[in-house]
């Protein structure tokens, strides 16, 4: 299911373009690596480490099931990791032809690189740590506990910070109208 749904996203960003990256296009290159190790490498190491050293000492009950979902459905953080690789590094990692052509493609595209980084990152990184804390529940208490409350709290903090900073930006694009504005009433009053 993962790989279904990984294809479909991924299908306009140019994320295997093997032709152009073995042409001696350094930011082709640069993009199939980022896509072999966070699409293929990472997810395979998380899952044979969870799977060879972890899951076998798990004893069967609801919990234990429900931490194996969760654990599954984390391979889609590495997804969105990547995702804001992309759109954080975009112009190191695309070709202006490259980058219009994946623009083109579809109005999510526009979507997605318009947005912030963070807004794949952050998630991202909750798709992964949270079950691992989830699991870490199961074999000591503290550090599992510690890992979800920290995972959700430095969400919220980054959130929090991301939105102050975004409000704060449109109220330096609109604080230089209304300056104007302001002084342009002086002058005319003078």
């Amino acid at each position: 299911m993962f790989y279904a749904v990984m294809l479909h996203t991924l299908k306009g960003l140019h994320a295997f373009d093997t032709s152009a990256a073995f042409a001696a296009n350094k930011k082709s290159l640069l993009r199939f690596a980022l896509s072999v190790a966070f699409l293929n490498l990472l997810p395979f190491l998380h899952f044979s480490v969870i799977l060879l050293y972890l899951l076998h000492y798990l004893q069967l009950n609801i919990f234990s099931i429900l931490t194996i979902f969760a654990l599954s459905i984390s391979i889609f953080g590495f997804d969105k990791v990547f995702h804001a690789i992309l759109v954080r590094f975009s112009g190191r990692l695309y070709t202006a032809a490259e980058f219009e052509s994946v623009m083109k493609f579809s109005n999510d595209m526009k979507r997605k690189f318009a947005s912030h980084y963070l807004q794949f990152l952050v998630p991202g990184l909750l798709y992964i740590l949270i079950p691992l804390g989830l699991l870490l529940l199961e074999f000591e208490k503290v550090s599992g506990i510690a890992t979800i409350i920290g995972s959700a709290a430095g969400a919220v903090i980054v959130w929090h910070r991301w939105r102050a900073m975004s409000l704060r930006k449109q109220d330096e694009a609109a604080s230089p109208q209304d300056g104007s504005q302001a002084k342009g009433t002086q002058r005319s009053e003078d």
